[in-house]
Protein backbone atom coordinates (compact mmCIF):
# COMPACT_ATOMS: atom_id res chain seq x y z
CA UNK A 1 0.00 0.00 0.00
CA UNK A 2 2.60 2.87 -1.65
CA UNK A 3 1.73 6.58 -2.75
CA UNK A 4 4.23 8.24 -4.38
CA UNK A 5 4.76 11.99 -4.93
CA UNK A 6 7.19 14.35 -6.70
CA UNK A 7 7.32 18.05 -6.51
CA UNK A 8 6.49 18.84 -10.01
CA UNK A 9 6.17 17.79 -13.43
CA UNK A 10 7.25 20.81 -15.59
CA UNK A 11 10.06 20.20 -17.30
CA UNK A 12 12.41 16.77 -17.80
CA UNK A 13 15.06 16.65 -15.84
CA UNK A 14 17.53 14.72 -13.55
CA UNK A 15 14.90 14.63 -10.68
CA UNK A 16 12.26 13.64 -13.27
CA UNK A 17 14.47 10.58 -14.91
CA UNK A 18 14.92 9.32 -11.22
CA UNK A 19 11.58 9.33 -10.10
CA UNK A 20 10.68 7.59 -13.49
CA UNK A 21 12.63 4.46 -12.03
CA UNK A 22 10.87 4.65 -8.80
CA UNK A 23 7.49 4.65 -10.82
CA UNK A 24 8.80 1.55 -12.41
CA UNK A 25 9.39 -0.41 -9.48
CA UNK A 26 5.42 0.60 -8.34
CA UNK A 27 3.22 0.71 -11.23
CA UNK A 28 -0.01 0.61 -9.74
CA UNK A 29 0.57 3.38 -6.99
CA UNK A 30 -0.67 6.95 -6.91
CA UNK A 31 1.26 9.91 -7.84
CA UNK A 32 1.16 13.18 -5.74
CA UNK A 33 2.96 16.17 -7.56
CA UNK A 34 2.06 20.09 -6.94
CA UNK A 35 1.45 20.78 -10.58
CA UNK A 36 1.61 18.68 -13.65
CA UNK A 37 2.17 20.41 -17.00
CA UNK A 38 -0.02 19.55 -20.11
CA UNK A 39 3.08 18.85 -22.33
CA UNK A 40 4.94 16.61 -20.10
CA UNK A 41 6.46 13.48 -21.21
CA UNK A 42 4.78 10.73 -18.99
CA UNK A 43 1.75 10.95 -20.98
CA UNK A 44 1.39 6.79 -19.86
CA UNK A 45 0.82 8.06 -16.11
CA UNK A 46 -2.06 10.34 -16.54
CA UNK A 47 -4.39 8.15 -15.19
CA UNK A 48 -2.55 7.80 -12.12
CA UNK A 49 -1.32 11.67 -11.15
CA UNK A 50 -3.32 13.75 -9.04
CA UNK A 51 -2.35 17.56 -8.94
CA UNK A 52 -2.88 19.52 -6.40
CA UNK A 53 -5.34 22.70 -6.10
CA UNK A 54 -2.31 24.87 -7.42
CA UNK A 55 -3.23 23.20 -10.99
CA UNK A 56 -5.39 25.52 -11.47
CA UNK A 57 -3.82 28.38 -11.28
CA UNK A 58 -0.68 26.94 -13.14
CA UNK A 59 -3.15 26.12 -16.13
CA UNK A 60 -3.41 30.14 -16.26
CA UNK A 61 -0.06 30.99 -15.08
CA UNK A 62 2.06 28.12 -16.19
CA UNK A 63 5.22 29.93 -14.24
CA UNK A 64 5.38 27.24 -11.63
CA UNK A 65 8.63 29.35 -10.11
CA UNK A 66 6.70 32.34 -9.75
CA UNK A 67 4.14 30.49 -7.88
CA UNK A 68 6.54 29.35 -4.16
CA UNK A 69 4.29 31.71 -2.50
CA UNK A 70 1.40 29.64 -2.61
CA UNK A 71 2.82 26.26 -1.99
CA UNK A 72 2.77 26.06 1.65
CA UNK A 73 -0.92 27.31 1.70
CA UNK A 74 -1.41 24.42 -0.60
CA UNK A 75 -0.12 21.76 1.23
CA UNK A 76 -1.16 22.75 4.76
CA UNK A 77 -4.57 21.44 3.73
CA UNK A 78 -3.66 19.33 0.37
CA UNK A 79 -3.91 15.70 1.60
CA UNK A 80 -3.30 12.35 0.12
CA UNK A 81 -4.94 9.34 -0.08
CA UNK A 82 -4.33 7.07 3.08
CA UNK A 83 -1.71 4.49 2.81
CA UNK A 84 1.01 3.00 4.61
CA UNK A 85 3.99 4.07 3.14
CA UNK A 86 4.73 7.77 0.83
CA UNK A 87 7.44 8.02 -1.23
CA UNK A 88 8.53 11.13 -2.22
CA UNK A 89 10.95 12.55 -4.66
CA UNK A 90 11.81 15.73 -3.69
CA UNK A 91 14.26 19.16 -3.65
CA UNK A 92 12.33 21.12 -2.38
CA UNK A 93 8.55 20.84 -1.24
CA UNK A 94 6.59 17.88 -1.66
CA UNK A 95 8.72 16.72 1.58
CA UNK A 96 5.66 18.59 3.41
CA UNK A 97 2.89 16.41 2.10
CA UNK A 98 0.51 15.74 4.90
CA UNK A 99 0.37 12.51 5.86
CA UNK A 100 -2.12 9.75 6.92
CA UNK A 101 -2.39 8.21 10.53
CA UNK A 102 0.83 5.75 11.24
CA UNK A 103 2.26 6.70 7.71
CA UNK A 104 5.78 6.19 6.89
CA UNK A 105 7.39 8.91 4.48
CA UNK A 106 10.51 8.00 2.85
CA UNK A 107 12.07 11.17 1.12
CA UNK A 108 14.44 10.58 -1.80
CA UNK A 109 16.38 13.74 -1.36
CA UNK A 110 17.97 15.32 -4.28
CA UNK A 111 18.75 18.27 -2.13
CA UNK A 112 17.87 20.12 0.40
CA UNK A 113 15.39 23.24 -1.13
CA UNK A 114 18.35 24.86 -3.00
CA UNK A 115 17.03 28.32 -3.46
CA UNK A 116 16.99 28.64 0.30
CA UNK A 117 19.92 27.20 1.71
CA UNK A 118 22.39 26.39 -1.26
CA UNK A 119 22.23 29.36 -3.70
CA UNK A 120 19.68 32.02 -3.12
CA UNK A 121 21.45 34.45 -5.03
CA UNK A 122 19.94 32.32 -7.84
CA UNK A 123 16.52 32.96 -6.85
CA UNK A 124 17.39 36.57 -6.96
CA UNK A 125 17.39 36.62 -10.58
CA UNK A 126 13.78 34.88 -10.65
CA UNK A 127 12.23 38.35 -9.07
CA UNK A 128 11.78 41.61 -10.13
CA UNK A 129 14.52 43.83 -7.65
CA UNK A 130 11.71 45.81 -6.40
CA UNK A 131 10.47 43.10 -5.00
CA UNK A 132 13.43 41.73 -3.34
CA UNK A 133 12.96 43.05 0.48
CA UNK A 134 9.65 40.91 0.08
CA UNK A 135 11.23 38.29 -1.02
CA UNK A 136 14.13 38.39 1.69
CA UNK A 137 11.43 38.49 4.38
CA UNK A 138 9.30 35.44 2.75
CA UNK A 139 12.77 33.51 2.40
CA UNK A 140 13.23 33.56 5.95
CA UNK A 141 9.74 32.51 7.15
CA UNK A 142 10.22 30.02 4.49
CA UNK A 143 13.42 28.18 5.48
CA UNK A 144 11.60 27.75 9.14
CA UNK A 145 8.92 25.92 7.28
CA UNK A 146 11.20 23.82 5.30
CA UNK A 147 12.68 22.80 8.48
CA UNK A 148 9.49 21.86 10.17
CA UNK A 149 8.46 19.99 7.07
CA UNK A 150 11.53 17.71 7.61
CA UNK A 151 11.08 16.97 10.75
CA UNK A 152 8.18 15.06 9.24
CA UNK A 153 9.84 12.59 7.07
CA UNK A 154 10.39 9.48 8.63
CA UNK A 155 13.36 8.64 6.67
CA UNK A 156 15.84 10.58 4.11
CA UNK A 157 17.76 8.84 1.19
CA UNK A 158 20.38 10.91 -0.48
CA UNK A 159 21.59 10.91 -3.94
CA UNK A 160 24.99 11.64 -2.90
CA UNK A 161 27.80 11.81 -0.32
CA UNK A 162 27.37 15.85 -1.21
CA UNK A 163 23.70 15.67 -0.57
CA UNK A 164 24.01 13.34 2.63
CA UNK A 165 26.21 16.25 3.97
CA UNK A 166 24.14 18.95 2.97
CA UNK A 167 20.86 16.95 4.88
CA UNK A 168 22.68 16.97 7.67
CA UNK A 169 24.13 20.18 7.99
CA UNK A 170 20.94 22.09 7.08
CA UNK A 171 18.02 19.42 8.62
CA UNK A 172 20.09 17.58 11.40
CA UNK A 173 19.23 14.24 9.83
CA UNK A 174 20.72 11.35 8.64
CA UNK A 175 20.16 9.80 5.59
CA UNK A 176 21.43 6.55 3.34
CA UNK A 177 22.91 6.86 -0.13
CA UNK A 178 21.20 5.50 -2.87
CA UNK A 179 22.81 6.64 -6.37
CA UNK A 180 20.51 7.62 -9.06
CA UNK A 181 20.72 4.71 -12.39
CA UNK A 182 22.82 5.14 -15.30
CA UNK A 183 20.95 4.67 -18.85
CA UNK A 184 23.58 1.71 -20.26
CA UNK A 185 21.10 1.91 -23.48
CA UNK A 186 22.01 5.61 -24.04
CA UNK A 187 25.24 6.55 -22.45
CA UNK A 188 27.74 4.11 -24.06
CA UNK A 189 31.69 4.43 -25.15
CA UNK A 190 32.58 6.17 -28.44
CA UNK A 191 33.85 4.31 -30.80
CA UNK A 192 34.82 7.51 -32.94
CA UNK A 193 37.39 9.45 -33.19
CA UNK A 194 38.91 11.51 -30.05
CA UNK A 195 38.05 15.18 -30.15
CA UNK A 196 39.85 17.73 -27.42
CA UNK A 197 36.91 19.12 -25.93
CA UNK A 198 35.09 20.02 -22.34
CA UNK A 199 31.37 19.25 -22.14
CA UNK A 200 28.63 19.99 -19.97
CA UNK A 201 25.19 19.12 -20.46
CA UNK A 202 21.70 20.12 -18.58
CA UNK A 203 19.09 22.51 -17.80
CA UNK A 204 19.82 26.00 -19.00
CA UNK A 205 19.16 27.22 -15.16
CA UNK A 206 20.39 30.00 -12.74
CA UNK A 207 20.69 27.90 -10.10
CA UNK A 208 22.51 25.36 -12.25
CA UNK A 209 25.88 27.55 -12.30
CA UNK A 210 26.70 27.44 -15.40
CA UNK A 211 27.81 31.19 -15.88
CA UNK A 212 30.66 30.33 -13.87
CA UNK A 213 31.85 27.43 -15.90
CA UNK A 214 31.38 29.49 -19.21
CA UNK A 215 33.59 32.42 -17.70
CA UNK A 216 35.85 30.52 -16.26
CA UNK A 217 36.10 28.94 -20.06
CA UNK A 218 36.37 32.29 -21.80
CA UNK A 219 39.46 33.01 -19.72
CA UNK A 220 41.25 29.71 -20.30
CA UNK A 221 40.20 29.93 -23.99
CA UNK A 222 39.69 26.06 -24.02
CA UNK A 223 37.02 24.37 -26.20
CA UNK A 224 33.81 24.16 -24.33
CA UNK A 225 30.23 22.33 -25.48
CA UNK A 226 27.53 22.99 -23.85
CA UNK A 227 24.50 21.31 -24.16
CA UNK A 228 20.76 21.78 -23.05
CA UNK A 229 18.03 24.24 -22.96
CA UNK A 230 16.20 26.74 -20.47
CA UNK A 231 15.81 30.23 -19.12
CA UNK A 232 19.40 31.19 -19.14
CA UNK A 233 19.61 30.25 -22.84
CA UNK A 234 19.91 33.72 -24.33
CA UNK A 235 22.15 35.19 -21.41
CA UNK A 236 24.45 32.35 -21.48
CA UNK A 237 24.94 32.74 -25.47
CA UNK A 238 25.60 36.47 -24.97
CA UNK A 239 28.55 35.65 -22.77
CA UNK A 240 30.09 33.28 -24.25
CA UNK A 241 33.33 33.33 -26.35
CA UNK A 242 34.08 31.78 -29.61
CA UNK A 243 35.32 28.86 -27.87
Amino acid sequence: DIVLAHDSFTQQGGAERVFSAMRELFPESFVYTLVKDKDYAFKAMDGKVITSPLQGLYNVYPHFQHLFAFIPVVLKFWKPKPAKLLLSSSSSFIKALKKSAGQIHINYCHTPTRFLWIDPEHAYKEIPSVLHPFARAYFSWMKRWDLKAAKSVNFFIANSQEVQKRIKQIYNRDSEIIYPFIDTAFWKPTTSQKQDYFLIAGRLQYAKGLDVVVKVFNDLGWPLHVIGTGRYETELKKMAKEN
